[in-house]
């Protein structure tokens, strides 16, 4: 079940971000979602997988990643929105060991 997986716990006083805001950010400015929640690159460009946060960048990762790292469990999704909530789930656990300081909310 979804409930057993780690998750990215939202500090309260969180901005709310748009779409928009996401997919259009100032210069040098890269934000990405994971199952819903917005992340904004902290890093530098030299950053290993910087080229993967550009391309992700605008995005949510959860479909990225759950296309590219298949499981047969959940199948192959057309979209974010045909991926199941344990599906998503299943990817931002395993987001959460990603190192820290390249994302922050």
């Amino acid at each position: 079940p979804a409930s057993e997986f780690r998750k990215f716990e939202v500090p309260s006083g969180s901005p709310v971000f748009t779409w928009d805001q996401i997919r259009r950010p100032e210069a040098g400015t890269h934000y990405t979602t994971c199952n819903f929640k917005v992340f904004k690159h902290t890093g530098s460009e030299t950053d290993p997988g910087f080229e993967m946060i550009q391309r992700i960048s605008g995005n949510d990762c959860t479909f990225f990643i759950g296309c590219s790292l298949y499981d047969p469990k959940y199948g192959m999704p057309k979209n974010l929105e045909d991926m199941s909530e344990e599906h998503r789930a299943s990817v931002e656990d395993m987001m959460t060991q990603f190192p820290p300081h390249i994302w922050k909310w």
